[in-house]
């Protein structure tokens, strides 16, 4: 079993999906797919080389979704985040046992952009690997020296495993009710 397969076993099994792209085509090909399916005008993205070695921002103008990464002041990006149907972000580290994604906040990753949208969409190229949960503080002690020499961890570190969900209500299963209600991981092979 390949590590994608293992991967998609795992988040089939959070309600999640994994799609695994070869080139840019396969990368708009899903996109298309995705925006297809779930009725998609507009999104917003974080600041990310991988979002941009992926070409996302060229094919959803293509595909006539209006696309968002840049914007003037807090205020106006949080409307924004609120307002859109998809959210775009990359992903940090996996942790094998699980699945779960971890993304790391700072300037140009805003938390808002996996939290507000009613479908997330994560783009995985390289993310470092760890074993369990209790492996990703090491991980992460290691990163900080990496950025921008800064002594401090990011604002926030969001360990993402699958799409938003409660059974607080009556005991039946919700998605979305406090995030997004769809995980999408689009993997690159590429």
């Amino acid at each position: 079993m390949s590590g994608w397969d293992r991967l998609g076993e795992i988040l089939e099994g959070l309600a999640a999906h994994l799609e695994v792209a070869k080139d840019t085509l396969q990368v708009r090909r899903f996109l298309e797919n995705l925006i297809r399916e779930n009725q998609i005008q507009n999104a917003v993205s974080w600041s990310d080389p991988v979002i941009e070695k992926a070409r996302v921002k060229e094919s959803l103008e293509v595909l006539g979704v209006d696309f968002q990464d840049r914007f003037g002041d807090e205020a106006g990006f949080k409307r924004a985040c609120a307002q859109a149907d998809l959210g775009i972000t990359g992903v940090d580290a996996i942790v094998d046992e699980t699945g779960t994604l971890v993304l790391r906040t700072g300037p140009g990753r805003d938390r808002s952009v996996s939290l507000l949208p009613p479908i997330h969409l994560a783009l995985l190229d390289g993310a470092e690997k760890v074993s369990t949960i209790h492996d990703l503080a090491g991980l992460l002690s290691s990163r900080k020296a990496e950025d921008a020499g800064s002594s401090r961890l990011p604002s926030s570190i969001h360990l993402v495993t699958g799409p938003s969900r409660t059974a607080d209500i009556e005991f039946a299963m919700v998605l979305g009710a406090h995030g997004p209600r769809a995980l999408y991981v689009l993997a690159l092979d590429f």
